[in-house]
């Protein structure tokens, strides 16, 4: 069965698969050239010696997190990075925002990776 097939048949049963994410992509586009952008960022931090930054991707239920972040990690792992799934949704749901936790969350700027060899 073809990819196209196997995603579409996924779809159609309601539970979308690591193929069907990775076809369908994503309309946030800004959210995922920035993460293209940190990925490069953190080879570099890496290869310094430095300290590589994260990013925080919060929304209601229903807003399409899982698939961004599945879409995500299919960047990702192209990059030769490592991915894996960790779910909270079994949590007790609780008043703790994205924002109360990271009140002034900025990513700090990159070094240039101009300089590199």
């Amino acid at each position: 069965m073809s990819d196209e097939r196997r995603a579409i048949e996924a779809l159609r049963a309601g539970v979308p698969n690591r193929v069907a994410i990775r076809l369908l992509g994503t309309a946030e586009t800004t959210i995922s050239e920035r993460f293209v952008e940190n990925l490069q960022c953190c080879k570099t931090q890496l290869n310094e010696g430095g300290q590589a930054t994260g990013q925080v991707i919060a929304g209601g239920f229903g807003t399409g997190k899982s698939h961004l972040l599945g879409y995500l990690q299919y960047v990702a792992l192209k990059e030769n990075f490592i991915g894996s799934w960790s779910s909270s949704a079994k949590r007790p749901r609780s008043s703790i925002s994205a924002s109360s936790m990271f009140p002034r969350f900025e990513m700090p700027p990159c070094r240039s990776t101009t300089t590199m060899p």
